[in-house]
C-alpha cells in the first residue's frame, strides 16, 4: 500500500497532512494512513478534558472518479480514557467511525 508523505509540519499544537491532488494517482485508489505523534494526542486529550488518548488514526483511500469527483472511503479510530463522572476512576473506549 502506498504511503502519503509525512506532514509538512507537526508539533504538540498542530497535526497536518497536505494531500496534493497532483500526487493523487489518476487512476486506482490512493491509500493513506495518518497517525499523529504522542505530542498531539497528548495536547488534543488536555484539550478535550480527558485522561488520554491512546490511539488515534485516520486512513482509508481516495479515488478519482472523473476530472472533477473524488471519492473518499475512510475511518478514523481513537482509543481514549476518560474519568468516570460518578468514581473518577479511568474508563477506556475504543470509536471506530467511518468517514
Amino acid at each position: 500500500m502506498p504511503k502519503v508523505p509525512p506532514a509538512d509540519t507537526v508539533n504538540a499544537e498542530e497535526f497536518t497532512a497536505i494531500l496534493r491532488v497532483k500526487a493523487l494517482k489518476e487512476r486506482g485508489q490512493t491509500d493513506f494512513d495518518l497517525t499523529p505523534p504522542a505530542a498531539f494526542r497528548r495536547q488534543t486529550a488536555e484539550d478535550l478534558n480527558l485522561i488520554d488518548i491512546r490511539k488515534l488514526k485516520f486512513s482509508g483511500q481516495i479515488i478519482r472518479l472523473n476530472q472533477a469527483d473524488w471519492q473518499l472511503t475512510a475511518k478514523l479510530g481513537a482509543t481514549v480514557v476518560q474519568a468516570c463522572v460518578i468514581t473518577g476512576a479511568p474508563v477506556t473506549n475504543r470509536f471506530d467511525v467511518p468517514v
